[in-house]
């Protein structure tokens, strides 16, 4: 997982990033059947989008769609629209309202142009900062109690009652 500040530049570190590595070093997330994801969208749908979005001149075709920066656990921190640059978040979003939100599912994934079409291989679900919600089950599996995990992924939190 990455550190809140590495996917939100500005935001105030509220803790380390954390893995989801296992007692026996394997990544727990990639063990969940549903971790890897592929999606295959038309370039002209990715056409629209980022004509809409203000990174292709109304006459200009999408040639090229590249991740150009990525952050220490691999997610997309920028991509390149025919060689523009455009934040993670920015694309994202974009491509949530015009794709569907469960399209892309995470800013982990590599993309390929294929034909007329261009080709999202990823991995994870969601922003990558803070509990892995697979990772959390997993440390359960492995017999890990609810204190041990939050305890995990935000070291230093006290659990208690609130005062009212």
């Amino acid at each position: 997982l990455d550190a809140a500040g590495t996917v939100w530049p500005g935001s105030e570190p509220k803790g380390p990033a954390r893995s989801d590595a296992g007692a026996d070093g394997r990544t727990l997330c990639a063990l969940a059947p549903a971790s890897r994801w592929r999606a295959v969208v038309p370039a002209a749908r990715l056409e629209r989008l980022a004509r809409a979005s203000g990174w292709l001149r109304p006459d200009e075709a999408l040639n090229t769609l590249a991740v150009a920066e990525r952050s220490a656990a691999r997610r997309a921190l920028t991509l390149a629209v025919n060689g523009t640059a455009v934040n993670h978040e920015r694309f994202l979003s974009a491509a949530g309202r015009e794709l569907g939100w469960n399209v892309l599912k995470s800013a982990g994934f590599e993309v390929t142009r294929a034909g007329g079409d261009f080709v999202f291989e990823g991995r994870g679900r969601g922003h990558g900062v803070g509990m892995s919600g697979c990772g959390a089950k997993g440390q359960a599996q492995e017999g890990k109690t609810g204190e041990q995990i939050l305890e995990y992924y935000y070291p230093g939190t006290v659990i208690g009652e609130a005062k009212r």
